[in-house]
């Protein structure tokens, strides 16, 4: 009998799998389409939102300020924010987004929601790293 659950077990995740695959390939094509100027744009979106914010600081306060580097206080504090802000803005337009997608009977509200926000937070992270 526990074979069996772990089996169906299994099946669910490979399936779940899929479906997080499939969700997530189909809104990165919506968002930023098919070319490669698209996929830069997920790296270039947050540093749109940070680099001014940079650059204002930069001129406001000395470049060290007690001991910290203002460009890597900044970078490393105002990114988090943008993402906050971003993942909890765009949560509350899961559903009514990608609603139509309920009709599968594979896809649940929280496939939406972990696609949608896995996307951005994925971008915010990656613009950091660079």
């Amino acid at each position: 009998m526990a074979f069996a659950e772990i089996r169906q077990l299994r099946r669910s995740l490979v399936v779940q799998k899929r479906v997080l695959g499939a969700l997530f390939m189909r809104e990165f094509v919506t968002r930023w389409g098919r070319r490669n100027l698209g996929f830069a744009w997920l790296f270039a979106e947050p540093m749109v939102f940070a680099l001014p914010v940079i650059f204002m600081w930069t001129m406001i306060r000395a470049p060290m300020d007690r001991g910290v580097p203002m460009i890597g206080f900044v970078w490393t504090g105002y990114l988090p924010i943008v993402i906050f802000r971003h993942v909890t803005g765009h949560a509350l337009y899961t559903v009514k987004t990608s609603g139509a997608l309920l009709s599968h009977r594979q896809v649940t509200r929280l496939d939406l929601f972990i696609v949608l926000q896995g996307l951005g937070l994925m971008g915010m992270f990656s613009s950091t790293a660079l």
